[in-house]
């Protein structure tokens, strides 16, 4: 666990602040440190960082947040996880209506389960742990 903090503090140290139009970001992730490390990261780069520790607090948040420009998503949380969050996003909204790209966090990366965040239509996930280089070439995708 320290290794992959000291490996953050790393990546912290070695941003540079770049104008993006990626500017408010909801991370959901039960890991507190994995939260903590990733807004760390986010807000030297200059972006707005909400945080929710399970798929039921972050719905509540997406329902009071218009503004949301992207959504990191762990897959294996308590109380509500990734794809019930997913799933709910679908028969709460019109699914055109919501249009937040969406990265999943996980540790699998087994095909069927790849194939299973491709049928939510996520194209985009980072494997656990998360490097920050990763990050920031996600974030520079919506650009």
């Amino acid at each position: 666990m320290f290794e992959i903090l000291a490996k953050s503090l790393k990546w912290y140290n070695k941003i540079t602040i770049k104008e993006m139009s990626v500017k408010k970001i909801l991370i959901i992730d039960d890991s507190l440190m994995i939260r903590t490390t990733m807004a760390a990261c986010l807000k030297k780069a200059g972006k707005e960082v909400i945080a929710a520790c399970d798929g039921q607090e972050a719905m509540n948040i997406i329902e009071s947040t218009h503004d949301l420009d992207l959504i990191f998503l762990d897959v294996n949380m308590p109380v509500l996880d990734g794809f019930e969050m997913l799933e709910s996003i679908k028969h709460q909204q019109n699914s055109e209506e919501f249009n937040i790209p969406v990265v999943m966090l996980t540790t699998e990366n087994k095909s069927h389960f790849l194939e299973e965040i491709k049928e939510f239509g996520i194209q985009e996930w980072l494997e656990k742990p998360v490097d920050f280089n990763q990050v920031l070439a996600v974030l520079n995708k919506y650009e």
